[in-house]
């Protein structure tokens, strides 16, 4: 087995962890999303032959949505619109290079929203949320891996190792800490 296998199993594996240490916090649907999306894009794929990439593509839409519902109706409806408009582009097109722009754009959407997320925290309660803090890095860790994956890009395949590796450590943080934890806050001010 080659050592590409070796780390996307891994990774497979450690993913489907988070979910259950997440289990009723805010940030479930995410994790559960992230913890279903490669056994079900690699039972597709399998199976029937489709790309990943669609996979992805419906997953990040998911992922979106899952991070971006408020009590507001007007803003989850901004939000969901904007990502079916995203999502219906990408899969008109079936283009890879579209599809994967939309990942990115709906990406970068998750980490603008998680990004007001955590300043709201800090700013209502002078706490910096490390939790949050690498739920950020580790969304703008999809971002740039999802860029060199542009068929424009020169890919370098170790940099695909590299990256998958750094999320594997992001999954085993996940499966350890939830953003309750007392370990996760760090007094920035006071009152």
């Amino acid at each position: 087995m080659n050592s590409f296998l070796i780390i996307y199993y891994i990774g497979f594996i450690v993913w489907l962890i988070p979910p259950f240490r997440q289990y009723r916090g805010n940030y479930f649907p995410f994790f559960l999303i992230l913890a279903l999306t490669d056994p079900i894009a690699l039972t597709l794929n399998k199976v029937f032959n489709i790309n990943p990439t669609v996979v992805f593509f419906i997953a990040s839409f998911l992922l979106l949505v899952s991070v971006s519902y408020t009590k507001s109706t007007f803003i989850n409806i901004l939000f969901i619109s904007i990502g079916l408009l995203i999502l219906l582009i990408g899969l008109l097109f079936m283009d890879l290079f579209w599809i994967l722009i939309g990942v990115i754009i709906l990406n970068l959407f998750i980490i603008i929203i998680l990004t007001k997320n955590t300043l709201l925290l800090a700013a209502n309660e002078y706490n910096l949320n490390i939790f949050m803090t690498v739920l950020i890095i580790y969304e703008i860790s999809i971002v740039i891996k999802l860029i060199f994956f542009l068929p424009q890009m020169n890919y370098r395949i170790d940099y695909f190792y590299l990256t998958t590796a750094f999320q594997i450590l992001f999954g085993i943080y996940f499966s350890i800490f939830t953003e309750n934890d007392r370990f996760s806050r760090i007094r920035v001010a006071n009152p």
